[in-house]
C-alpha cells in the first residue's frame, strides 16, 4: 500500500506526538512507512490507524515505545559522557599534551604578577561561558530557521548531554571564582583552574564537532 501525500503528512503528525527525540522520530517514520508500503491490501485505511496497529504489534504500544526511547536516551547520554572524558584525556596524550603545556605557559605568563591574578580569572570565566553562549546561539538559529522555513525539528537525544555540559561549565566557575576571590587562593591553584577549564571547554567543542559534524573550516 502506497501512502499519498495527505496520508504521509497525517502519519508524520501522529509520530511527532508519539516521539520526543528527532532520532526516534526519523527511525520510526522510516520503519512505519516501509511497513505500510509492504502491506498487500486494497483497503483504504487511515494512516493513524495503520500506525497504531504497527506500534501496538511491533513495539508493544505507545507507552512501551516511550520506555524504549527513554532507555535509548540513557544509553546515548552515557556514551557521550564517556566520549567527553576520552576527549579530555586526549589533551594529555602525545602530541596533544604540547597544547596543554602551551596553555600552562600562557597561564603562567598572565598570572606572573599579583596585579594580573584577576586577569587570568576573567580569561577563565570567559572560557567557561563559551559553551553555554554557543548552545544558546545554536538554539536561537534553529528556532529562527524553523520559523521562516516552516520545517521544525524535534530535539536530538544528544542535546541533553551537550546542554548539561554547558551548564556545568557555567555553574562550576561561579563556585571557583567565589573561592579564589574570597579566600585569595591564587598562584598555582589559579593556574590549575585556568588549564582545567581550558581543556574542558576545548574537549566540549571537540565533542560537539564529532557528534554534530560541525564545520569549522
Amino acid at each position: 500500500m502506497k501512502l499519498n501525500e495527505e496520508q504521509l503528512q497525517d502519519l508524520k503528525q501522529e509520530l511527532r506526538y508519539a516521539t520526543r527525540y528527532q532520532e526516534t522520530y526519523d527511525e520510526l517514520l522510516d520503519h512505519v512507512v516501509t511497513a505500510i508500503d509492504n502491506m498487500d491490501t486494497k483497503e483504504e485505511l487511515y494512516a493513524t490507524t495503520l500506525t497504531k496497529n504497527i506500534i501496538d504489534n511491533e513495539f508493544g504500544g505507545y507507552e512501551a515505545l516511550k520506555d524504549m526511547e527513554k532507555n535509548h536516551a540513557r544509553l546515548v547520554m552515557s556514551a557521550m559522557s564517556k566520549k567527553h572524558w576520552e576527549n579530555i584525556k586526549w589533551f594529555f596524550n602525545w602530541p596533544t599534551v604540547m597544547l596543554t603545556a602551551a596553555l600552562v605557559v600562557v597561564g603562567f605568563m598572565i598570572d606572573s604578577h599579583a596585579s594580573s591574578h584577576k586577569v587570568l580569572l576573567l580569561v577563565t570565566f570567559g572560557a567557561s561561558v563559551c559553551p553555554f553562549l554557543f548552545i544558546a546561539f545554536k538554539k536561537l538559529m534553529t528556532k529562527y530557521s524553523g520559523y521562516y522555513s516552516g520545517v521544525y525539528t524535534k530535539p536530538s537525544i544528544k542535546d541533553g548531554y551537550i546542554f548539561n555540559a554547558a551548564m556545568l561549565s557555567c555553574n562550576t566557575i561561579n563556585v571557583v571564582s567565589f573561592t579564589l576571590r574570597n579566600f585569595n587562593l591564587y598562584g598555582t591553584l589559579n593556574l590549575f583552574v585556568f588549564v582545567v577549564y581550558s581543556v574542558f571547554v576545548l574537549s566540549f567543542f571537540k565533542l560537539y564537532r564529532e557528534e554534530y559534524r560541525l564545520i569549522t573550516a
